[in-house]
């Protein structure tokens, strides 16, 4: 067992309600996302699910090696509440967060006044641009430790669907 309890691993093909029946999804390894996928977990968050991924599994290419290809728009901001500029970004410069989640179990490292080492990569790490629509930034991207440097990227965003949440690193 792991430090913190027990988990599975369930596949993302499994029905709505089984996938209903855990609080929190955690993508971890490669996955490559489709329609059925996306319109599967808007309505596993609508329920009260919480979602955590990154960018790379919202990827459409079953290619490892080959071009990021985004969800369409509306799926898009439908589940994460952004839209994609069409670019990513890459950069080392870390991260810093700015907001705690409205989630009150979901803890952040960071200050109020973000005077706070930013939390660095081990290199570069590539970022989807994107724009929000009503996603809330959680953390951008920093090399200051002083006060908030503007972002430069948004590295983590949260959106709120019906009862829960999904938390994206745009890495």
């Amino acid at each position: 067992f792991p430090a913190y309890g027990t988990y599975d691993i369930t596949p993302i093909e499994a029905d709505i309600d089984v996938l209903s029946q855990y609080e929190y999804l955690v993508f971890l390894g490669w996955n490559t996302m489709t329609d059925e996928n996306m319109d599967k977990l808007c309505e596993y968050v609508r329920r009260g699910g919480k979602i955590l991924l990154t960018g790379a599994h919202l990827n459409y290419n079953a290619r490892r090696d080959g071009k990021f290809t985004p969800p369409s728009t509306e799926k898009l901001e439908k589940l994460c509440g952004i839209r994609y500029k069409g670019t990513n970004s890459r950069t080392n410069y870390g991260s810093k967060f700015e907001w705690e989640s409205v989630e009150p179990q979901h803890l952040y490292p960071g200050t109020k006044n973000h005077v706070c080492d930013a939390l660095f990569s081990a290199g570069y790490v590539d970022y989807m641009d994107v724009e929000l629509v009503t996603a809330r930034v959680l953390a951008s991207t920093s090399d200051a430790f002083g006060s908030k440097n503007g972002g430069e990227h948004i590295s983590v965003i949260e959106n709120r669907i019906g009862k829960g949440t999904v938390t994206l690193l745009t890495s």
